[in-house]
């Protein structure tokens, strides 16, 4: 004959072996590494924005460098007969002013935005 055992289990703890949970490797998820690479091109944008701007002032310092030697020298011819600048230096001047400008944005252009897509390296 067997013998029935009544068993009451509403006390009891839960067996810990029921929760089976892996353990989490220590790893960005994937909303982490966007989140970096948001922030990289953020700051990286900033950069070229701040570049950029250096390149503008830049430009506007050759320009009005430029403007300031033509207008001293029309004044200077005004008022004596025989001006500081022969014709052959402003010619040297304008050209060494608009290829140094020509040069400097092209430098700073390819290095701000370049074509690769690998940051200007």
């Amino acid at each position: 004959m067997r013998k029935r055992f009544n068993v009451n289990l509403e006390g009891a703890e839960e067996d810990p072996a029921s929760d089976d949970n892996q353990p989490q490797a220590e790893r960005p998820y994937r909303s982490d590494i966007n989140e970096e690479q948001a922030n990289d091109l953020r700051s990286y944008r900033q950069l070229r924005e701040q570049y950029a701007r250096y390149a503008f002032f830049f430009a506007v310092g050759c320009v009005a460098f430029w403007m300031i030697i033509v207008v001293w020298l029309g004044w200077a011819s005004y008022y004596k007969a025989r001006p500081v600048f022969s014709d052959r230096v402003m010619i040297a001047i304008t050209t060494a002013t608009c290829v140094n400008l020509f040069a400097a944005f092209l430098g700073v252009i390819r290095g701000l935005f370049p074509t690769s897509g690998n940051g200007g390296s």
